[in-house]
C-alpha cells in the first residue's frame, strides 16, 4: 500500500514511516506501470494481434500427399495347353501429391502430379509407370470481386485491433488525468 501524501505548507514536517514525497513525473511513471486497468487493457490489442494473424492463415499453400498400394490375386483359371491352375498377382501404387491454395483477390489453384507403378501378368511387360501433371486455377469473374468472407474478417479484424488500441490509449489518459487531478487538489 502506498500513500501519496502532499504537503503545501512552507515549513517542512518530519514524515510518518509509510509516507512518501514525490514529484508529479513519478507519480506518473508509478501509475503506468501498476495501473491494473491499464495492465488488463494492454491484454486486448495482443489477442486481437493473434487473432488477425490466425485470420491470414486461410491464405497459407495446402501440401497434400495420398499414397495407396493394393495386391490383387486373381485366380486366372486353367490353362488350356497345360491344365495347370494359373494364379495372377498384380500390385498397384498410386501416389499423388498436391499443392493447393487460395489468394487474397479470390483465386484458387491445385497443383497436382499423380504417379501409378502397375505391376503384373496385365501388364506388358509386366510394369508399367505412369505419371501426369495437372494445374487448375479458378478466377471467378464477378464473384467475391469487391469483398468476401476471408476479407470482410481480416478488415473486422484490423478495425477491431485499432479500436483496442484506442481503448489503451483512452485507459492511459484516463489513469494519468486522474491523478494529475488527485496531485493537485
Amino acid at each position: 500500500l502506498l500513500v501519496l501524501t502532499l504537503r503545501v505548507n512552507a515549513v517542512p514536517q518530519a514524515l510518518t514511516p509509510h509516507e512518501r514525497v514525490m514529484t508529479l513525473e513519478e507519480a506518473i511513471q508509478l501509475a503506468l506501470t501498476n495501473d491494473v486497468d491499464i495492465l488488463i487493457s494492454e491484454q486486448n490489442p495482443m489477442v486481437d494481434k493473434f487473432a488477425l494473424d490466425a485470420l491470414y492463415t486461410t491464405y497459407d499453400p495446402v501440401l497434400g500427399l495420398t499414397a495407396q498400394h493394393a495386391f490383387v490375386n486373381n485366380p486366372g483359371g486353367v490353362d488350356p495347353q497345360t491344365g495347370q491352375t494359373v494364379s495372377f498377382l498384380e500390385k498397384y501404387d498410386n501416389f499423388s501429391p498436391s499443392l493447393s491454395g487460395a489468394l487474397p483477390f479470390g483465386t484458387t489453384f491445385e497443383l497436382t502430379g499423380p504417379q501409378n507403378h502397375q505391376v503384373g501378368p496385365a501388364v506388358d511387360p509386366f510394369a508399367s509407370y505412369t505419371g501426369s501433371a495437372g494445374v487448375q486455377v479458378d478466377q471467378p469473374l464477378l464473384k467475391n470481386l469487391w469483398i468476401d468472407t476471408p476479407r470482410m474478417n481480416i478488415a473486422l479484424a484490423k478495425k477491431t485491433l485499432r479500436y483496442d488500441q484506442l481503448g489503451v490509449r483512452l485507459q492511459v489518459m484516463t489513469t494519468v488525468n486522474t491523478l494529475v487531478a488527485a496531485y493537485y487538489n
